[in-house]
């Protein structure tokens, strides 16, 4: 899923921390283009393009003791441009995810701004000059980005990510090393498309029953009643005989071409009868109850079996068949 992100950053460089100076935050801006591949249940593999500005200032304020007395406060500014590529992995449930992977940021230019402000018996002079860091700074900074946030079903979302640089900003200034908080907001374009996929699908389109098959107080006067169901499909009760045979057969037509698959049935007396052709019970003692359950094969746009199930009770005696006819 394609999408972008933008929001404001917090940067300075860390393992700084002197009596002489202070190294504080800058305030500044990160924005670009994101791309979100779903490699898991609930797991992503999310590459990004991001310009980031990031940088530090440092402040130092020296007395001179000397006759005059000068007071001279030395303030730099630096502001070096990155486009930074984090490969992260996201994992996220009910909205909430946690990201982290490797980031390679590559230097796209830099700026310095000294300004020294001497103050002497009262007068006070400025001076600022501004310098190219782009010759000084290293062109490849490698380093880390973690973070979380919450993203709603719309593709939209806020997080917070931390960054920290393993490579030093300028070549063997120890400790001098990128770091940055930013709060971003973003949009994924493809996400209620996706949330659609993975919703359960709809239940499966079957044929109408037969009237007889809700109608109870109907098919009490024909000897039986369905006490409960979910799924079968078209149901019919067939007296085909009024003999001695006290027998009850299953018949299941498929009109799809997808076969039930684990068909378990139970009765309340008789002997299980299961030639391959002819699923039932022989000799049984009436009334009688019965069950029957299967599924049905998973079919393209439906993510699992559809579970069918019916419980009956026959009262009359006589060679009955339970026609089931399927269709999905």
């Amino acid at each position: 899923m394609p999408g972008v992100r933008f929001g404001g950053s917090m940067s300075k460089i860390n393992g700084i921390s002197t009596t002489k100076g202070s190294y504080d935050w800058l305030k500044q801006f990160h924005g670009g283009i994101v791309l979100a591949h779903k490699i898991g249940d609930k797991l992503y593999l999310q590459p990004e393009l991001i310009y980031s500005q990031k940088g530090y200032s440092f402040e130092i304020a020296r007395n001179n003791k000397g006759v005059f007395g000068d007071t001279i406060l030395y303030h730099e500014k630096n502001k070096i441009n990155y486009l930074d590529l984090p490969i992260l992995a996201k994992v996220g449930t009910k909205g909430l995810y946690f990201e982290a992977g490797p980031q390679f940021s590559f230097l796209l230019d830099g700026k310095r701004t000294e300004t020294r402000t001497t103050s002497t018996n009262g007068s006070t002079q400025e001076h600022e000059h501004a310098r190219d860091l782009f010759s000084v700074v290293e062109k490849v900074d490698i380093g880390f980005a973690g973070g979380f946030g919450y993203q709603t079903e719309t593709g939209l979302g806020l997080g917070f990510r931390f960054n920290q640089s393993f490579k030093e900003v300028i070549d063997q200034e120890n400790w001098k090393k990128n770091i940055a908080l930013q709060l971003s907001a973003f949009y994924l374009l493809g996400k209620k498309k996706e949330i659609r996929n993975i919703l359960p699908p709809p239940p499966p389109v079957i044929a109408a029953p037969d009237v007889e098959y809700y109608d109870k107080r109907k098919a009490s006067k024909k000897g039986y009643s369905i006490v409960s169901s979910m799924n079968m499909g078209r149901v019919t009760f067939s007296k085909v005989a009024d003999s001695e045979q006290t027998h009850v057969e299953y018949k299941i037509i498929s009109t799809s071409g997808f076969a039930p698959q684990d068909v378990m049935i139970a009765g309340s007396s008789g002997t299980i009868q299961d030639t391959g052709i002819v699923k039932g019970y022989r000799d049984v003692v009436y009334p009688f109850q019965g069950s029957i359950q299967f599924s049905i094969p998973a079919t393209m746009g439906t993510s699992a079996p559809a579970q069918s199930r019916m419980e009956y009770e026959i009262k009359e005696p006589g060679h009955w068949r339970i026609t089931i006819t399927i269709s999905r």
